[in-house]
């Protein structure tokens, strides 16, 4: 599967917030037009994943009332970015911080069990007992 930002997925992203803001009357046409420009402009600040538009997107339907501009969704971006509800790829346990006691093969176990504690984070799930 394919995570990177295209045009085609800001306009099925767009499609679907439509669903959000019924009042704000943007058709399949306008969002058609207007999807690379939001795309670019995302683009342009570091939004260069499916999930950094979701989060923006989500961001922005958690804070207004109002359909958003390019403006405000590069925004919304900014906001999930510095709040932490967006991770990046990163490592979870990074380099400098790793204990130097313990084996590489551990060390690959703790980075590999704090991923899945931050996805269900995420999905708002329980770890297992």
């Amino acid at each position: 599967m394919n995570d990177q930002l295209s045009q085609e997925i800001v306009l099925d992203a767009l499609v679907e917030l439509a669903s959000h803001y019924p009042a704000a009357g943007r058709t399949p046409n306008i969002l058609r037009l207007v999807a690379p420009d939001i795309c670019e402009d995302l683009r342009s600040v570091g939004v260069t994943t499916v999930q950094g538009l979701r989060a923006a997107i989500k961001e922005h339907r958690r804070a207004s009332r109002f359909w958003p501009t390019s403006a405000d969704l590069v925004q919304a971006y900014q906001n999930a970015v510095r709040s932490g509800a967006l991770r990046t790829n990163a490592p979870a346990l990074p380099e400098a911080t790793r204990p130097t006691h313990i084996t590489e093969q551990q060390a690959r176990r703790n980075q590999e069990h704090c991923r899945r504690v931050l996805d269900m984070l995420d999905r708002n799930l329980r770890m297992p007992r």
